[in-house]
């Protein structure tokens, strides 16, 4: 049986490791698993109540009124129900339709996108070499970098879709790392620039959100260079 204890501290973990590298849904399992045990006990709380002592009938509306606001809080807090305002601008929707353009009459595991999975849904594919996992290996300095160095320098994606190319932040190249690994190098030896798809713009673009605006800045698109023949 799980123990306070044991959600106590998943949620403590949880959230220190959160400084280390925060998402949304970072926090979701110890949370979860809590609000589970929390309605469990509040469900036993209120058998013990009412064995222990026959409600009056105004506290019986009261528990009655209390326990029927819960249901829409509860479906607020999770997101289940929200105003119906929109919350992005129609630029974005462009900035996805022009990602998906560059992915039209070619294998989806031949073009590496950065960020975002949905283009390779479709088509089952499951990429590798994708930023988040190279930064999180970079900026922890683990990770053998060979083998995603090697389909660079052999030229292995027909395109490559990266954000923050040139940025001192690149996701594939951080100045933040402890050591360099080449990644931006052999990109700017093997691949050229080709084309930009630009940022997403409008009111509603990524102001006061709560996900990285990262995900709607401009994308470089590289492409093989021709001096050498690809693999």
């Amino acid at each position: 049986m799980v123990r306070t204890e044991n959600i106590l501290a998943l949620i403590t973990l949880e959230a220190y490791t959160s400084g280390i590298e925060w998402m949304l849904n970072h926090i979701g399992p110890g949370c979860l698993m809590a609000g589970v045990w929390f309605l469990a006990g509040l469900d036993s709380l209120r058998n013990s109540a009412g064995e222990s002592q026959k409600p009056a009938y105004l506290e019986g509306w009261i528990r009655a009124s209390a326990v029927t606001a819960i249901v829409p809080l509860m479906f607020g807090g999770t997101g289940l129900v929200r105003i119906p305002l929109r919350r992005i601008s129609g630029d974005c929707y462009r900035y996805v339709h022009d990602i998906e353009k560059e992915f039209q009459g070619q294998p989806a595991n031949r073009i590496l996108l950065d960020a975002g999975t949905w283009v390779y849904l479709k088509d089952r594919v499951i990429m590798r070499d994708r930023a988040a996992a190279v930064c999180s290996q970079g900026m922890g300095g683990t990770g053998d970098f060979s083998g995603f160095l090697s389909r660079i320098a052999t030229k292995r994606y027909s395109k490559i879709l990266v954000r923050d190319y040139h940025d001192p932040d690149f996701w594939y190249e951080s100045f933040l790392w402890t050591k360099p690994r080449g990644i931006r190098q052999a990109l700017l030896d093997n691949y050229r620039e080709t084309g930009h798809i630009p940022a997403a713009k409008g009111p509603l673009a990524v102001k006061d959100w709560a996900e990285d605006p990262h995900f709607f800045g401009e994308i470089t698109v590289l492409t093989p260079k021709t001096d050498s023949p690809q693999n």
